[in-house]
This record gives C-alpha cells, sequence and structure tokens, in this order.
C-alpha cells in the first residue's frame, strides 16, 4: 500500500519559479492515498494560501496534467473519489475571483517540479507533521 505526502511551494510574481522557493509547505497525507489526491491538496494548499496572502495574479503550476485538465475544465472529474477534491479545488477558485485574484492553472513537467516533490517526500518521511514557512 502506498504512503502519500502533499507538497506546495511559492515564488515570488516575476521570478517564473526560478530560485528557492520564498514559501513553502508539506503535509503527510497516510497511507492508501492516490497520487491524484495528493496532487489535489497540494493544490488546495496552495490556492488557500493565495486566497490568505491576497495575491492579485496567480499560476498554480501542477505536474499532474489529469489536474490540469480538469480544473481547467478541459476534461470533467469522474472518479468518486477525487470529485470532493475538484469541487473544493473549483469552490476555492470562485473564492479567489471574488476576492478580486487573478489565477490559472498550468502543466509543468515533473523535473520541473523538484521543490514540491521533495517537499512531498519529506512529508512522507516525517508522518504526522504539518509544516509550513512563516507567511504560509
Amino acid at each position: 500500500m502506498s504512503v502519500a505526502g502533499a507538497g506546495a511551494a511559492y515564488w515570488a510574481p516575476g521570478s517564473r519559479g526560478l530560485g528557492a522557493p520564498l514559501e513553502k509547505a508539506r503535509r503527510y497525507l497516510g497511507r492508501g492515498v492516490s497520487n491524484n489526491i495528493a496532487e489535489y491538496s497540494g493544490l488546495l494548499e496552495c490556492m488557500k494560501r493565495a486566497a490568505r496572502e491576497g495575491d492579485e495574479e496567480v499560476v498554480f503550476e501542477v505536474d499532474s496534467m489529469l489536474l490540469a485538465r480538469q480544473i481547467g475544465h478541459e476534461r470533467a472529474c469522474r472518479s468518486p473519489t477525487l470529485v470532493p477534491y475538484y469541487t473544493e479545488c473549483l469552490e476555492m477558485g470562485e473564492i479567489l475571483e471574488a476576492a478580486g485574484i487573478s489565477w490559472t492553472i498550468r502543466h509543468i513537467y515533473r523535473e520541473y517540479n523538484q521543490a514540491a516533490d521533495t517537499l512531498s517526500n519529506e512529508a512522507i518521511d516525517l508522518p504526522g507533521q504539518w509544516w509550513a514557512t512563516v507567511g504560509w
């Protein structure tokens, strides 16, 4: 049975994700959690951070093509286990828009998502611990 963790990272506007992230978060998700749930969990952390901080414009980069297509409305979410996460992300998107925060989602390849993958692996190595940098 697989073990999962979620990782999320934030870079300053205009940095294009280069250099070290300014803020980071990780969460242990437990055993039997799918990769897709882990991906959705990471996105939700980032969306909640964007709502709290009031960023004007946010680009969420994810290495899950499925998630990018579902949240980008290119593909429907029909998985009973993913629908609650999908719905919460869409609701967070509406909250962001109502707050005047412009957002988009973009797929990136896994090799360009090292920060989030590293944080996810750290979460698995430290089960039960929620961690985030100051400001997250």
